[in-house]
């Protein structure tokens, strides 16, 4: 496990402090999200996976949509 405060991210991170806001408050996406010391940090160790499965799923709609 390899956490990062959200706060603390570089401003070139993939997704956005508002998006992981929103995924921890709609609790999707349970193990990227680790509630730690009072701040909500991102496992750097999941992000990847979860990055890679969202544009596999929009290249899929997409697809769908040719």
């Amino acid at each position: 496990m390899n956490l990062k405060r959200i706060k603390d991210l570089p401003p070139d991170f993939p997704v956005s402090a508002q998006t992981l806001y929103k995924w921890q408050h709609h609790k999707k996406y349970p193990k990227l999200l680790v509630k730690f010391g009072g701040s909500l940090c991102v496992d750097l160790d999941e992000i990847e996976g979860v990055v890679r499965d969202a544009q596999t799923d929009k290249a899929k709609k997409e697809g769908e949509t040719n």
